[in-house]
């Protein structure tokens, strides 16, 4: 919406008063929606295009050998876009002030698209940041599942051979019993 009004004041640089003041009527809407988003941006009651806060979000944590929880973190500072509305709200074509030309509004506008664009990226890397930590921490959980399921089977595979071994012995010691059973049977077949 800043590139717009910029847009807006260069074409009005070289038109007539009646030219200026449809260009204002087009600033002054451009100027009411860059308000409108500002108000608008907003989730979780969290505001970060309206002051100049330091931000921190946790990005994960961590255990310490003796027990202890540690966090991570990425830090940004909120960005005052509000700012930026109020200097292009400013910029009014239909009264130019003595000592005030057409260029010095462009310049103005370009000076808050600038400031627009330098908010941009801040937010940009910090987004970057915390994209990249939950990357990080989705590769991490992902691998945490795979080796939890690894144990799982492993586990079940000791489990399953050990049953296997006891069902071995108990049918070793069923054919014991029943030689077992058989020799006095023997024994007393020789005495007869």
């Amino acid at each position: 919406l800043a590139n717009d009004f910029v847009e807006r004041v260069a074409f009005a640089q070289g038109g007539t008063a009646e030219t200026r003041g449809d260009v204002q009527k087009e600033l002054d809407q451009l100027v009411a929606r860059i308000n409108t988003t500002i108000s608008q941006s907003t989730f979780n009651g969290s505001d970060l295009v309206n002051g100049a806060a330091t931000v921190t979000v946790v990005t994960g944590i961590s255990r310490t050998a003796a027990g202890s929880i540690n966090t991570t973190s990425v830090t940004f500072n909120q960005q005052d876009l509000g700012a930026i509305a109020s200097a292009l709200g400013a910029i009014d074509l239909t009264t130019l002030a003595s000592g005030v030309t057409m260029e010095t509004y462009l310049q103005d506008a370009e000076s808050a698209l600038g400031a627009a664009i330098a908010s941009a990226t801040a937010f940009g890397i910090a987004e970057k940041s915390v994209e990249m930590q939950k990357e990080f921490l989705g590769e991490l959980t992902n691998r945490l599942d795979a080796g939890v399921g690894s144990m799982i089977d492993a586990n079940m595979e000791e489990e399953a051979a050990q049953l296997q071994a006891l069902q071995v012995q108990q049918q070793l010691a069923t054919q014991a019993l029943s030689i077992a059973n058989q020799s006095p049977q023997n024994i007393l077949s020789l005495f007869r």
